[in-house]
C-alpha cells in the first residue's frame, strides 16, 4: 500500500478544525467575551431600567422621576415626574405604552419615546406593586405584590382577574407565550425553610394549574423559555438558575453561577432562544452573562459593570442590544452577539 505524507502542520490544523467544528455542532463553543458600546453614568440612584421602542431610549426610573434616556447618546432627553417612587418598568410587545409599578396604589402608564401623555391609573389596590408581566398580544397586564396576583386591561383599567397565592411572597411573575397561563416565582413557601415555590395559573380565572418547589432565591425574576419549560433563580448547589419542567417540576438543566454567586436579575430574549443573567458581584466585579435559553450552554460573559449587584438586565425589542445596571447610577449597554 502506497504511504501518504501529510505535513505535521496541517494534521494540526485539521484536528484544530475538527474540533472547533464539533463543537459547534455540539453548542458548546467557548464563551465570547463582549465590551459595552455605551456606559451610562446616572445622577441618582435608579429603581428600574428598561429599553423604549426599538432600543432608541432607556427608561430609568429613580425615587422622583422616570428619565427617557438617548441609547447612543445617553443624555437625558426627557424627565416624566411621579408621585411615588416606580421600582418596576415593563415595555409590553407593542411598545405603545410603558408600565411603571412601585409605591402607591397606582400603576403609571406613559409614552415611552417621549414621556408625553403620561397618565397614572389607579389599577392597583394594594400598597405597591413589584412584579409586571405584559401578555405577547399587549393586551393584558399582571401586578403582584406580596401573595396578591392581578390581571388588568391597561386600555380600560378594569382588573380582569384578582387572587392570592396560597404561600410565598415576592412574586415574580411572567406570562407563557400564548397568553393564557401565568407563573408566580415566589420566595418561601416551599416543603422546606429553604425552599421557594413556583406557581402556574390560568391566566383568566385565576385558577392553579400545578405548582412545584425550588431550592429558594430571593430574586423575583422567572419566565417561560418555552410553553413547557420555566427559568427560574435557584439557590443550593447549583448556585445560578435551573430551567424546570412544566409538568413535572423536575429541573431539566441548569445555568450555573460563579462560585458563592447569585444571579440576582435575569430576563428572556422576545424571541426566547437566549438567556441574559446579571449576578451579586460577590467578590468580584458582577457578571452579565448570556445563555443558550434551550439548554443552559453559557454564550458570553458582557463586561464593563465594575462594583455592586446587578439589579436589572433587558434585551432591547429587537433583540439586537442588551442593557445591564447595577444597584446604583450605572448602566452598560451591549450589542447583543450573534450565535
Amino acid at each position: 500500500m502506497r504511504s501518504v505524507y501529510i505535513p505535521l502542520r496541517l494534521l494540526r490544523a485539521s484536528v484544530l478544525y475538527v474540533s472547533l467544528n464539533a463543537q459547534l455542532v455540539r453548542g458548546d463553543a467557548a464563551p465570547v467575551s463582549v465590551e459595552p458600546t455605551r456606559t451610562i453614568e446616572l445622577t441618582a440612584d435608579a429603581k428600574a431600567v428598561t429599553f423604549g421602542p426599538a432600543g432608541r431610549t432607556i427608561l430609568a426610573a429613580d425615587r422622583n422621576a422616570i428619565h427617557i434616556l438617548d441609547t447612543a447618546s445617553g443624555k437625558d432627553t426627557a424627565t416624566v415626574k411621579t408621585e411615588d417612587a416606580v421600582l418596576s418598568l415593563m415595555l409590553p410587545p407593542d411598545q405603545k405604552w410603558v408600565a411603571g409599578g412601585g409605591e402607591g396604589k397606582t400603576l403609571t402608564l406613559l409614552d415611552p419615546s417621549t414621556g408625553k401623555g403620561s397618565q397614572t391609573v389607579a389599577l392597583n389596590a394594594y400598597p405597591y406593586s413589584l412584579g409586571l408581566a405584559w401578555s405577547a398580544d399587549g393586551k393584558k397586564l399582571a401586578s403582584s405584590v406580596g401573595k396578591n396576583v392581578q390581571i388588568w386591561d391597561p386600555t380600560a383599567g378594569k382588573s380582569i382577574a384578582d387572587w392570592k397565592a396560597e404561600q410565598g411572597t415576592n412574586l415574580g411573575v411572567a406570562f407563557s407565550p400564548d397568553g393564557t397561563q401565568l407563573l408566580g416565582c415566589a420566595s418561601g413557601g416551599g416543603d422546606g425553610p429553604f425552599d421557594g415555590i413556583i406557581y402556574v395559573w390560568d391566566a383568566t380565572s385565576g385558577k392553579e394549574v400545578t405548582h412545584f418547589t425550588k431550592p429558594a432565591a430571593s430574586h423575583k425574576w422567572a419566565c417561560f423559555a418555552d410553553a413547557k419549560t420555566i427559568v427560574a433563580p435557584i439557590n443550593g448547589k447549583s448556585d445560578g438558575a435551573a430551567a424546570f419542567d412544566v409538568a413535572t417540576g423536575k429541573p431539566k438543566y441548569f445555568f450555573k453561577a460563579s462560585a458563592g454567586d447569585t444571579f440576582t436579575a435575569g430576563a428572556l430574549s422576545h424571541d426566547r432562544k437566549t438567556l441574559v443573567t446579571g449576578d451579586a458581584g460577590a467578590g468580584a466585579p458582577p457578571r452579565v452573562q448570556l445563555w443558550d435559553a434551550s439548554t443552559g450552554h453559557q454564550i458570553a460573559t458582557l463586561t464593563g459593570l465594575k462594583s455592586g449587584k446587578t439589579a436589572t438586565v433587558a434585551f432591547s425589542p429587537d433583540d439586537k442590544l442588551i442593557l445591564g445596571a447595577l444597584d446604583g447610577t450605572t448602566i452598560c449597554v451591549w450589542t447583543a452577539p450573534k450565535h
